[in-house]
């Protein structure tokens, strides 16, 4: 597919093999489009990609980025870490001694309703 018209694709032939990628990425454009598939395929599975994610839960964060490399393609384990942790599903996003922590913690993210709930404050990727 021809993707010049697009002023948010690019192509460069020493990137990714030259296909068309996301600008300022290294992400193909196809894969953003078959992960928009995928997404749409969870919603029909499970009602809703928060859904899929909330029966996969709890994981750690190896088995969450095993599980989303099988499942999407381009995603690795600082973007799932990520991800995950702005969700709420991997702790960390503020230490325990930050103020909003206390906040957060209130607001019963899904991190802290497992077992080993215990704050996580460093990328295990």
């Amino acid at each position: 597919m021809d993707w010049s018209h697009c002023s948010d694709a690019e192509r460069d032939p020493a990137k990714v093999s030259g296909v068309w990628v996301v600008r300022g990425s290294s992400v193909p454009i196809q894969a953003v489009i078959d992960n928009a598939r995928t997404i749409q395929g969870l919603r029909r599975s499970h009602g809703s990609f928060a859904g899929w994610l909330a029966a996969h839960h709890p994981l750690s964060h190896d088995e969450w980025t095993r599980l989303f490399r099988r499942t999407f393609r381009f995603t690795g384990g600082l973007i799932v870490h990520e991800f995950l942790m702005s969700l709420g599903y991997l702790p960390g996003a503020h230490e325990p001694d930050c103020p909003v922590y206390a906040r957060v913690l209130a607001l019963a993210p899904p991190w802290s309703r497992t077992a080993s709930a215990a704050p996580q404050t460093s990328l295990q990727a």
